[in-house]
């Protein structure tokens, strides 16, 4: 059996069936088998046999518009997007304190160009003096700056003690028992080097002084740098200078203590 035919069979099956229940309940009220009252019951049944399945259908259109219905999103693409992938937390690092190296061939030049104008005589020991007063007017921002600048004048003062006595320090320690030195042949020997300084006279004796005192000076400042001390926090901001954070150095640590 084709479709054409199903569909037509399925057509006829309501009108025959309500053809055959309209005549016997027309027979069983006339031959009084049924309650006048079930015509009534007929004629609803009748209706809602033919236009039962319509009404349904429209009453489900009618609630479909009233109750929300959710639909997909439509994307524009159907490709898969790519998974966002979370940066992988960093460690915190500190930052590191650049600093700033001492540029000693700059601060040698300025030395070179005001020891004359100042001094009217340019030798080792009024560079040393021009280098010291440059010290003490010049600001450090890093305790590594002051320790550039103190190796830099114990190496001035070297050669000024050189240029006075005509030995090293060690050398004149170790010539002090004997008459004479290189730059003064009449000198009396002493019995160590400071009472030889006091008898070759008041230059010999200043730079031996002035060579201790930056000697001693410098080992102060490293034990300054190697304690960790704030410096800053102990000098005023007018001593925090190239010279005078070496020459304060022993003071912060004795009150550091």
């Amino acid at each position: 059996m084709n479709n054409n035919n199903a569909e037509v069979i399925r057509g006829l099956v309501r009108p025959i069936l309500t053809m055959v229940f309209g005549i016997a309940f027309i027979l069983g009220v006339f031959a009084r088998l049924i309650e006048p009252i079930w015509l009534a019951y007929l004629t609803v049944g009748i209706f809602v046999f033919w236009f039962g399945d319509r009404a349904f259908k429209n009453l489900g259109f009618m609630l479909k518009g009233q109750l929300p219905v959710t639909t997909p999103e439509v994307t524009e693409t159907s490709q898969p997007q790519p998974a966002i992938t979370q940066p992988a937390p960093t460690e915190e690092t500190n930052p590191v304190e650049l600093v700033p190296e001492l540029d000693l061939a700059s601060f040698h030049e300025a030395v070179f160009k005001d020891v004359g104008p100042r001094y009217t005589e340019v030798n080792p020991c009024t560079i040393f003096y021009e280098a010291r007063d440059k010290g003490v007017v010049t600001k450090v921002g890093h305790i590594s700056q002051a320790i550039d600048y103190w190796n830099y004048l114990v190496g001035l003062a070297g050669e000024a003690f050189h240029y006075i006595w005509g030995y090293s320090l060690d050398e004149a320690i170790q010539h002090a028992g004997e008459p004479g030195c290189p730059t003064c042949t009449t000198c009396a020997a002493g019995t160590d080097i400071d009472s030889k300084a006091r008898r070759a006279g008041m230059a010999y004796y200043a730079i031996l002084l002035d060579l201790r005192r930056t000697l001693e000076k410098q080992q102060d400042l490293y034990q300054l740098a190697q304690s960790g001390i704030d410096w800053k926090a102990k000098l005023a901001p007018q001593q925090q200078t190239l010279y005078s954070l070496g020459g304060l150095a022993e003071e912060i640590l004795r009150t550091s203590r």
